[in-house]
């Protein structure tokens, strides 16, 4: 970890982002409590997930650079943040370094900021499995419960408190009020699917919300 020249607050750092807090869930990060958080309100940010890669991390107590964003993972069903994988200055050991969403303090325009550097933990392969992981929602697509494909699914939309608001669409194969508007909201989404199966998507309801990103 490299440390950087920050005495009290930071300054000349965009932080208007996702404000995270601690809970009190249990965890299997080793020296780590919280796996998914209690999350304060910001200022009606929305992000796409996929910018959060490569971003740096910082510890707001000691002024260290942590590492950066390798991954981002879900809660089984995608409904929140779950955990960021973290990879130390470009060297990264495979589903090992985690920090839960429960220890994120706040996810800036530039950076994502932890309270303080020992909020990394490790965690081996097969416990990591009980989230999903970011590429793996990315690669799947939206159909119908008829089995119609809609979409496929370019990136995941984060809302203001942290949770998973909707699904950035890419290519589309059908006209339809969801392909112009380019998004579909998580809440018309009536299964999140797998690895082998499309997510199945509540038409008449997504057309009805018109989500936008």
């Amino acid at each position: 970890m490299s440390r950087i020249g920050l005495a009290g607050p930071l300054t000349g750092v965009k932080t208007i982002g996702l404000h995270l807090a601690h809970s009190a869930s249990p965890c299997k990060l080793r020296g780590v409590t919280g796996c998914l958080p209690t999350i304060g309100r910001s200022e009606g940010v929305i992000r796409a997930v996929k910018d959060l890669i490569n971003k740096q991390i910082v510890s707001v107590h000691e002024g260290l650079i942590v590492g950066k964003v390798y991954e981002v993972y879900f809660d089984r069903e995608a409904r929140h943040l779950a955990a960021i994988q973290v990879a130390y200055e470009g060297i990264l050991d495979r589903m090992h370094r985690f920090i839960p969403s429960a220890a994120i303090h706040l996810i800036g325009g530039d950076v994502v900021l932890v309270e303080r550097a020992d909020v990394v933990g490790e965690m081996a392969e097969s416990d990591a499995e009980a989230w999903v992981r970011r590429d793996k929602l990315a690669s799947r697509e939206i159909a119908t419960a008829g089995e119609t494909r809609v979409a496929a699914i370019d990136d995941i939309i984060l809302g203001e408190e942290g949770e998973v608001t909707g699904f950035k669409l890419g290519r589309t194969y059908i006209e339809s009020p969801v392909a112009k508007s380019g998004a579909v909201s998580r809440d018309a989404i009536v299964d999140i699917g797998s690895d082998e199966h499309p997510m199945v998507v509540d038409l008449e309801k997504a057309e009805r919300e018109d989500f936008q990103f």
